[in-house]
């Protein structure tokens, strides 16, 4: 994994060569940029050399930034040149690094000056006219560098320096290659860049001058160039251009930036975030390339859908990219593959990368992402927008914990709601859309007080304003709800697509039914849309007229922002409103448009969508959310599959009607289901009740299979609160499991001990403790006897039972004997703890945390408040690793 160069000017200051090297510019860049830049001679001076190498990198478009804000005094990161090239960015002294390699290729001499003046710094490289490069050729500087003003002939190098491109007299060149980049929207050209640097190395202070072409010359003809990384290639951009024949509703979508960014205090947040370092995120500033420690943070920005999260994120990406960083989106439409998390992971440039609708993103690609970015260097920030933090945050979280992945500070910004300045951002939304669409403002228009409830209503009422009523003052006001507003928008929509001759004829009924379909399906490419709309009836026996909407669907009303994307209706909870009123009113549609067989990718993909938009349309209408799910798998119900899989990350209506589906009769793999729902779920657990009660009634009289089945019913009905019927089982299953074990001891006295612990705990919820008591002592007798000869199999199954018998004890009255088993549990837990700190800290945690309780109910209270400090320091940095809602509170009673 490559390493950051942080260049220290005056404690290595020839480490700056490092990222110069000849032919790495031509192999970076395509043949038609490549060909902007000289070779050596011809024929040609260093003067026009050294300039055609400056309009080649005006010719890339690189863009100015700023040192990077982690730069001590005499210190600064650098950027490669594959870095420089593929995102499109560079401070000056990046910009001078790439123009030495380029001017090597050319034969061009090049050093490096940098220079300071009034706490600010440049850099700028000199060329020396009569002189050519080439391997093996003599520096200019023997040290390699020099920070005494350089004389050439006893003339100091600023008397020799061309002011101008035909300068006869000079015989060095002092190029300002910042010119060549752009700062402000504007780039130089070839004169300024010469008449800047002559003026920077006259007026301001010599710093450190680096003899880069004498170094490079030093260097073998072998030696390998460094390996390429095309970052830009990865990540889709932050903003991108809105098309030429861009459609009315396109100019709603957040990413193509046409309504300006209103400031909200959640951006500062971000930003705060993104620039503050880990504790041991800096390298020691004495030395070129010294190995930093990772530096990983995640925020996730949670809210309903339109509160502008996708917005938040994207002006983050453009404020840290005016900086330096590298950022962008992961791409929608296909995964990060190895080739490309490999480029991420080599990048040394500040790092962040935005997953949209992370609760809808598969979670195991989550999870390689970060895996392969934990040892990245440089900052790496990932920013995860979502409608809601529940479940899919938890478990992802304890996957980070298995794998051992520890992140800087974590940022938590849940329930992102109005926008701070709703009227400021209507007023721009109508400047901006009557511009983009040639359309006179309406006159005399004030943006009510209250334009709506999220960022998104308050833009789709400036949408109509402009689009909807032209030339009137009148607007939506606020008394106008949000589905009506949507309701206003799709008429609106729905009404220029009848402009198109071809859809002259069609009914607005026919256009909603087809916009639902699609947009709940989102199918690829025209004969995917087409395909899909030959399932609605109406337009089944219409070949011809059906493949010339689907025509005009995917090229032009709702064209996708990228190759690759489905087509469907945005934004999206305008296309949740119209899903949930066209299926609302006719259940019975499902059954025409979701896809009979799953055997093809498309056909798949299209299931898991219909699943995940049917899920998000409950923010919409839960009612009719709910009575399309269960009527899309009443209809389909191989769909189970996806529908379980969208409810284990998100929950939603898919929880019930997998429920309702399950106790129904219909046969599913119950096992795989109940494996698939960890104890715990805030969803599942209905389902994983029916889940388990199926298996049991299918699992037969083998005793070994009951009991096991048993246990597990016993713990999923303790989950809903059945807990008389959980008792049932639990002792159900410690009848069968002890005969089991007298026959074979070995072989089954653990499962016995487990289900023993099992029912303590549901006696004890009942209020029978003297009999939860009585199963927890023989639970910890198995289990010690287990631990005297297998210690490591058995030694965490001797701490938990004793933490559960300490508790019983403790119950009953006994809080004597409570506190000396608490303390050998705390002993084992802390042994354990040691060894795999990932696995058993949190349980460490806990069990301090009970043995405080303990301390504390004998009276102990220095010795109790000292065991809960150190429960509260472990519990500290579990939560700097893996915040809420990840970390339980610790058990108190």
């Amino acid at each position: 994994m490559r390493e950051p160069l942080r260049w220290d000017s005056q404690a290595e200051p020839t480490a700056l060569a490092q990222v110069v090297h000849a032919g790495w510019l031509q192999r970076l860049l395509r043949a038609e940029d490549a060909r902007r830049f000289p070779g050596p001679g011809g024929g040609v001076g260093v003067g026009a050399l050294a300039r055609r190498v400056f309009e080649g990198f005006v010719e890339l478009g690189i863009s100015y930034v700023h040192e990077p804000a982690d730069s001590g005094p005499g210190t600064q990161l650098l950027r490669p040149l594959d870095e420089v090239v593929s995102l499109h960015q560079a401070t000056c002294l990046d910009m001078c690094a790439a123009f030495c390699s380029a001017a090597l290729d050319a034969g061009v001499y090049p050093l490096i000056l940098t220079i300071r003046k009034e706490g600010r710094r440049h850099a700028l490289v000199l060329v020396p006219l009569e002189r050519n490069w080439s391997r093996g050729c003599e520096p200019v500087l023997e040290a390699g560098f020099s920070s005494e003003v350089l004389t050439v002939d006893g003339a100091p190098v600023v008397q020799l320096l061309a002011a101008h491109p035909g300068d006869a007299l000079a015989t060095w060149l002092a190029v300002d290659v910042q010119q060549a980049s752009t700062v402000g929207g504007s780039v130089g050209d070839w004169e300024s860049a010469l008449d800047r640097g002559a003026e920077y190395v006259r007026d301001w202070q010599w710093e450190v001058c680096v003899d880069v072409g004498g170094l490079c010359a030093q260097r073998r003809a072998d030696d390998s160039l460094p390996p390429v990384v095309r970052a830009g290639e990865v990540l889709a951009q932050a903003y991108t251009e809105l098309p030429q024949d861009f459609t009315a509703l396109q100019l709603i979508r957040s990413r193509y930036n046409v309504v300006p960014f209103c400031p909200r205090p959640e951006l500062a947040q971000l930003r705060e975030w993104a620039l503050s370092t880990a504790e041991a995120g800096s390298a020691s500033a004495g030395s070129a390339g010294a190995r930093t420690a990772p530096d990983l943070a995640i925020a996730v920005v949670a809210g309903a859908g339109g509160t502008g999260k996708t917005r938040l994120a994207a002006q983050l990406c453009h404020s840290l990219s005016a900086i330096g960083w590298c950022t962008g989106f992961v791409p929608s439409t296909s995964e990060l593959t190895e080739a490309d998390l490999e480029v991420l992971a080599e990048l040394t440039t500040e790092l962040l990368i935005v997953v949209d609708y992370a609760e809808e993103a598969r979670k195991e690609q989550l999870a390689t992402l970060l895996r392969r970015l934990r040892e990245r260097r440089s900052p790496t920030r990932i920013v995860l927008t979502a409608r809601g933090t529940d479940v899919w945050w938890q478990q992802f979280q304890e996957e980070l914990v298995q794998d051992g992945i520890r992140l800087g500070r974590t940022l938590m910004i849940a329930g992102l709601g109005r926008h701070p300045d709703s009227p400021l951002l209507f007023r721009k939304a109508v400047r901006r859309f009557s511009q983009r669409l040639g359309l006179p403002a309406p006159q005399k228009l004030e943006a009510p007080a209250e334009p709506g409830t999220t960022a998104l209503e308050v833009v789709l009422r400036a949408w109509l304003a402009v689009v909807g009523q032209v030339g009137e003052a009148e607007v939506p006001d606020s008394s106008v709800g949000r589905e009506a507003l949507f309701d206003r928008v799709l008429d609106v929509e729905f009404a220029r697509w009848k402009q198109f001759p071809a859809l002259g004829e069609v009914s607005a009924v026919q256009l909603r039914r087809a916009a639902a379909t699609v947009s709940l399906l989102a199918p690829r490419g025209e004969t995917g849309v087409d395909e899909v709309l030959s399932r609605l009836p109406e337009w089944a026996g219409a070949p011809r007229e059906r493949s010339r909407f689907a025509e005009l669907l995917t090229t032009a009303l709702l064209r996708p922002a990228t190759a690759g994307e489905g087509v469907y209706l945005q934004p999206d909870p305008v296309a949740d409103h119209l899903i949930c009123s066209e299926f609302g009113e006719d259940p019975g549609l499902l059954e025409h448009i979701l896809p009979a067989d799953l055997e093809s990718d498309e056909r798949l993909r299209q299931a898991v969508n219909a699943c995940v938009v049917l899920t998000r349309a409950a923010g919409a209408d839960q009612a009719v959310a709910q009575s399309l799910a269960s009527a899309a798998l009443h209809t389909r119900s191989q769909l189970w599959r996806e529908a379980l899989d969208v409810a284990l990350t998100q929950g939603g209506p898919f929880a019930s009607a997998l429920d309702e589906l399950a106790k129904s009769g219909y046969e599913l793999p119950f096992a795989e289901i109940d494996a698939a729902i960890p104890l715990g779920h805030s969803w599942l657990r209905g389902l994983a009740v029916t889940a388990a009660r199926r298996l049991l009634e299918a699992g037969g009289q083998e005793p070994a299979r009951r009991a096991a089945l048993l246990n597990n019913l016993a713990n999923r009905l303790s989950e809903v609160g059945r807990r008389g019927e959980a008792l049932g089982a639990a002792r159900e299953a410690v009848g069968l499991r002890r005969v089991l074990a007298e026959q074979d001891p070995a072989a089954f006295t653990p499962d016995l001990a487990m289900s023993l612990n099992n029912l303590a705990n549901m006696l004890s919820e009942v209020g029978r403790r003297g009999e939860a008591l009585e199963a927890a002592r023989e639970a910890v007798g198995l289990y010690r006897g287990l631990a005297e000869q297998n210690p490591a199999a058995y030694a965490s199954g001797l701490a938990g039972s004793l933490s559960n018998l300490a508790n019983m004890l403790s119950e009953v009255g006994r809080r004597g004997e409570a506190l000396e088993v608490a303390r050998e549990a705390v002993g084992l837990y802390r042994g354990l703890a040691e060894q795999n700190p990932a696995v058993f800290t949190p349980d460490l945690a806990t069990s301090l945390g009970n043995l405080a309780i303990m301390l504390s109910e004998v009276g102990r209270r220095g010795e109790a408040l000292e065991a809960a400090r150190e429960a509260v320091d472990l519990y500290r940095g579990l939560a700097e690793q893996n915040p809420p809602p990840l970390l339980r509170a610790w058990r108190g009673r």
